[in-house]
């Protein structure tokens, strides 16, 4: 099997933390320095699982426990893994993921314990995980995010509430220190430009030595 030369980028935090939107930005910035780049989103809309997902989340379908919908997020990252960014590794590509394994982690330590959620995926990827080479953590009050999603008219769904946020956003920051992630958080209050600039900051001394990493948790 040809070995990866490619990048993995992970970006990370609670709903409306800005991620989603700083994201086209370093990709645009990478490209103009001459690296290819694939963006890619969790859960997937095009996915059995991820469409099943967004359907439970907003309540077109009946709630199921927590524990079991972190297991379809865990299935669509197996497919997303194997058939989407495997390959664009393999090609030398940059790949920029919205969302990750730390999601699963961040969001169902709600109801759920750590070592049940990391079980998860070694289960299902049975034992052969790709970790992210690096995973950006936005880091934001979840009042703050709450108010920036009420103002881009994005319905609610069944995490977007400010206990669970908040909550959310202390596990995220407790990953960084309890998993092997290689994490660094960023202050999401500050402007797109700025945010992206300190990504840039931080990740263009790292890519020439681009080297995905496959690790088991």
């Amino acid at each position: 099997m040809p070995e990866n030369t490619g990048y993995f980028i992970a970006f990370e935090g609670i709903d409306g933390c800005g991620k989603s939107s700083v994201l086209p930005l370093v990709e645009r910035r990478l490209a103009e320095s001459g690296f290819k780049c694939l963006i890619t989103h969790e859960p997937r809309r095009e996915s059995p699982w991820g469409r099943k997902i967004y359907k439970i989340l907003h309540g077109e379908l009946p709630m199921i426990s927590n524990l079991e919908l972190q297991k379809l997020y865990v299935e669509d990252r197996y497919d997303h893994v194997v058939n989407e960014i495997k390959p664009a590794l393999r090609r030398g590509e940059i790949v920029l993921a919205d969302r990750y394994w730390l999601s699963t982690l961040a969001y169902g330590m709600i109801s759920n314990a750590l070592d049940d959620l990391i079980n998860l995926h070694n289960e299902i990827f049975n034992g052969d995980f790709l970790k992210p080479d690096i995973t950006f953590i936005f880091d934001l009050p979840a009042d703050t995010a709450l108010e920036r999603l009420k103002n881009i008219s994005k319905g609610n769904d069944h995490f977007e509430q400010i206990d669970k946020l908040s909550l959310v956003r202390k596990n995220y920051l407790a990953l960084c220190q309890t998993v092997n992630a290689n994490c660094a958080v960023v202050d999401a209050s500050r402007s797109l430009d700025s945010i992206a600039d300190t990504i840039l900051l931080q990740l263009l001394p790292r890519l020439p030595a681009r080297k995905t990493k496959e690790d088991t948790i």
